[in-house]
């Protein structure tokens, strides 16, 4: 967290305390969980303390904290309790190009994917197979 962060932090929580300063009071920091995936993203990125990789049929490697993708999806909750991949640090998945692994994986740790005229379909049919809730119009 950076010294502006803090301070509007710090300030946040002081006019709580100082205004109600006789009854209990639930504080929340809204940009507390924003900052968490950040720093678990940025861990990926750098290959820190991640526990699984998958290897596409193109030979790519995607790494991740099994424990983030648990949360995220049915699926690799699933394999990653129930299956052979739950011993397992490099994890072959077939049928799925790299290139869509890569922006599912990412979307799970920031909530943002980018979606194009040429990889929507893929990217839907995807989701939809590892479970990936993306948005409100790709319920299933």
């Amino acid at each position: 967290m950076d010294a502006l962060q803090i301070s509007s932090c710090e300030s946040d929580l002081t006019k709580v305390l100082t205004f109600r300063a006789h009854k209990p009071t639930n504080f929340r920091n809204k940009g507390h969980s924003v900052r968490i995936l950040e720093n678990l993203q940025s861990l990926r990125k750098n290959e820190v303390l991640c526990d699984v990789r998958f290897k596409s049929d193109d030979g790519e490697i995607v790494t991740g904290h099994a424990n983030v993708l648990m949360v995220a999806s049915p699926y690799f909750r699933a394999m990653f309790t129930n299956f052979y991949e739950n011993n397992r640090d490099l994890i072959y998945i077939r049928k799925l190009d790299s290139t869509i692994l890569k922006l599912l994986v990412d979307y799970i740790y920031t909530g943002e994917i980018m979606v194009t005229k040429e990889n929507v379909q893929d990217v839907i049919t995807s989701s939809k197979g590892l479970a990936v809730r993306l948005c409100k119009w790709c319920m299933y």
